[in-house]
C-alpha cells in the first residue's frame, strides 16, 4: 500500500512464475488472476500492467 501511496504503480507478474507461451489459455488466466486478485485484496489497486515472465509470451496469450 506504501508503494501505491508514493505514486508507484504496481504491475502483474504471474502467480508462480511460469513459462506462459506453454501454458494453456486457462492456465495464463489462473495465473494472471491469481495475482491480479492478489494484489486487488491487498492494495484495493487493480495492476493494469502485465509482463510475462522470462519476457516470454505466444501470439495465442495476447488473445
Amino acid at each position: 500500500r506504501e508503494i501505491i501511496n508514493r505514486g508507484h504503480e504496481i504491475g502483474n507478474h504471474s502467480a508462480t512464475h511460469p513459462e506462459m507461451g506453454n501454458l494453456s489459455a486457462a492456465a495464463i488466466e489462473s495465473e494472471i488472476m491469481t495475482t491480479h486478485n492478489t494484489i486487488k485484496d491487498v492494495t484495493g489497486f487493480e495492476a493494469k500492467l502485465f509482463r510475462p515472465p522470462f519476457g516470454h509470451y505466444s501470439q495465442s496469450m495476447l488473445s
